[in-house]
């Protein structure tokens, strides 16, 4: 994909509209708009970087997507990727999780 939103606009599209996404509450501007403005989904904003066990009361049958941003731009915080998998994973392994990673790429 030539950009990120190209990349969230695809990747939203595969989740049927009646299902549901969570997502970080921090995360880039375009995404929040894009999330609240544009798609039909209903979507959860969690603070993910500090306990990603939130996640837990979140997530419902609905649940078809994960999206986090780590680092997070631009306040630069953290997600454990690899607790925020085994919560997600542990609830349903049919939950696609993503990681929108702006700042480093496969390379460094």
């Amino acid at each position: 994909f030539s950009s990120g939103s190209a990349t969230l606009s695809t990747i939203a599209a595969m989740v049927p509209p009646t299902d549901e996404i969570v997502c970080m509450a921090d995360v880039y501007g375009g995404t929040f708009r894009f999330l609240t403005k544009v798609t039909p989904h209903k979507v959860h904003f969690l603070d993910l970087d500090q306990d990603p066990n939130v996640l837990k009361e979140a997530m419902n049958e609905k649940t078809k997507l994960v999206w986090i941003e780590t680092p997070t731009n631009p306040t630069l915080r953290v997600v454990d990727i690899e607790a925020v998998s085994k919560v997600v994973k542990a609830y349903s392994k049919d939950i696609v999780l993503v990681v929108d990673n702006t700042f480093l790429s496969p390379y460094n």
